[in-house]
């Protein structure tokens, strides 16, 4: 992962990285990952590494970032959503499995397919081509929300009696 978002880094030179995780509250974690980008050739100053914060701290700092490399092996869950909620493009890699796809589940539930690659050249030229259209970008960014919400990502009512049928389906079994 670090060298793939590395090499996105070297492909869009005036990018920056921001990770937030609770594992960098302990600086040698934080250490050892600025480490690890420095091997691959990323500058300390282009790197933002933060332990934890606040749940609306998190939601805030949406509005400094562009686009969101989703994680892998292990696609993101509810930073997935959240970022899409807060108008953030989440660039995910498709794997086989279900920790794999689990970015690219909420992101086609939510009409958004165009931001899932299926190898890592198409992850780095999904992540170019938005880096390089502002415009374009800015306006996916206002309307992203509009679209999450009138999503089934985001109908409770529809996923409530989905999910009723198939505890009933269950119960009759």
């Amino acid at each position: 992962m670090i060298a793939l978002w590395a090499e996105v880094m070297r492909v869009v030179p005036d990018s920056r990285l921001y990770i937030k995780t609770k594992a960098f509250k302990e600086p040698e974690v934080a250490a050892r990952y600025m480490g690890l980008f420095g091997k691959a050739g990323i500058a300390p100053e282009r790197l933002k590494l933060e332990g934890p914060g606040s749940q609306l701290d998190i939601l805030r700092y949406y509005n400094h970032i562009d686009i969101a490399l989703d994680t892998f092996p292990c696609a993101g869950g509810t930073t997935t959503c959240e970022a899409l909620w807060m108008g953030v493009p989440v660039i995910t890699l498709m794997g086989e499995r279900f920790c794999n796809r689990h970015s690219a589940s909420h992101m086609q539930n939510a009409g958004i397919t165009d931001t899932t690659a299926e190898s890592k050249e198409q992850y780095i030229a999904i992540v170019t081509r938005m880096a390089a259209d502002i415009p374009s970008l800015s306006a996916r960014r206002q309307s992203m929300r509009t679209t999450v919400a009138a999503s089934p990502l985001c109908d409770a009512p529809r996923f409530a009696k989905h999910f009723a049928g198939v505890l009933r389906q269950m119960w009759n079994a």
